[in-house]
């Protein structure tokens, strides 16, 4: 090693001065090389850029939302009742429908009255009679001026009066057809202008209470 270094240094010294210059800027120039490829091949690869995302922007506004439930069942009447007509006439007007709540004694349909009014006119006009009749006959009767079959014949005829007198009044009440419970109409089953007879089906009524 030492002999390496006199010979080197021998050489050295025999060079001129522009030699020496040019020795100095090749061994500058050297190292330059060599500190670029052992950077070079420690630096790691970029990575490559990412590209930007594209962002939406979506404005939301405060809605009310409803929750309904849907539950499913049946249900049974307690009572259902068949309403008919009681007597014969019209139906003049009607006052419910499919459906629609009632309530016991609500009047639902109206029968045409026709004659009836008249007649109930007649029928006191004779209570009247028949009751002054069996109380004449009766104070004859007490006096001797009157048989006993005359005075049961009066008292018959007052017995006749006020029967129809109270059938009469009985066809007037029954004309106005009326709900014989608290519940629903069900089924409607005739039309105002129908007419119909003792016995006719007017409405099906149910009762859901419990």
């Amino acid at each position: 090693m030492t002999l390496r270094l006199l010979i080197l240094k021998n050489i050295w010294s025999s060079l001129n001065p522009n030699m020496r210059y040019a020795a100095y800027v090749l061994a500058a120039f050297c190292l330059w090389m060599l500190s670029g490829l052992l950077s070079f091949g420690s630096e790691e690869p970029q990575k490559e850029a990412e590209k930007p995302r594209q962002v939406r922007i979506q404005v939301l506004e405060k809605q009310a939302f409803e929750q309904t439930l849907t539950l499913m069942g049946q249900t049974r009447a307690n009572t259902l009742a068949t309403l008919a007509a009681e007597v014969d006439g019209v139906i003049q007007s009607l006052a419910a429908d499919n459906g629609m709540p009632i309530t016991e004694g609500m009047s639902l349909a109206q029968i045409d009255l026709g004659t009836r009014t008249e007649r109930l006119a007649e029928a006191k006009a004779r209570l009247v009679e028949a009751q002054t009749l069996f109380e004449t006959d009766k104070k004859l009767n007490k006096e001797g001026f009157r048989a006993n079959t005359q005075l049961a014949t009066a008292k018959a005829n007052l017995a006749t009066a006020k029967a129809n007198l109270a059938k009469i009044e009985k066809e007037i009440a029954d004309s106005s057809v009326k709900s014989p419970l608290t519940g629903r109409v069900e089924r409607r089953h005739v039309d105002v202008g129908d007419y119909v007879s003792i016995g006719t089906p007017l409405f099906d009524v149910i009762d859901l209470t419990t």
